[in-house]
């Protein structure tokens, strides 16, 4: 109930709006934003509840950030969602660097003289 408010009074307001997912408590980057860590600890305070709006703007460098915190995830478990897009990209990466290396099994000296290899 409180994002589709938040969300509208963005709209509302003409403001832009991120989202940012999965913010840990020792997390040094939002992207946009610089030195982000007085939200991140705001967001982990004992009294920071899911839903909450922060009381007021964050002053980060001229920009003013409201922040609304739409989840707060146990220490230790994550939803299969968010475990399924961290193995698939794991999964990728291993892929790409077999098939890589398999495309580079062979190649003697320097790299450019094999740069007709296909």
């Amino acid at each position: 109930m409180m994002l589709k408010k938040f969300e509208a009074a963005v709209t509302e307001q003409d403001l832009a709006m991120r989202s940012v997912n999965r913010v840990s408590k020792m997390y040094n980057n939002i992207p946009g934003i610089d030195y982000p860590r007085e939200i991140i600890r705001w967001a982990y305070s004992v009294n920071t509840k899911k839903g909450d709006v922060s009381a007021r703007p964050f002053d980060l460098g001229g920009k003013y950030v409201v922040v609304l915190v739409k989840e707060h995830y146990n220490e230790g478990s994550i939803p299969l969602e968010d475990a399924r897009i961290g193995i698939e990209n794991t999964i990728r990466r291993q892929k790409k660097s077999a098939y890589l290396m398999d495309r580079m099994s062979g190649v003697d000296g320097d790299i450019s003289q094999n740069s007709n290899r296909t």
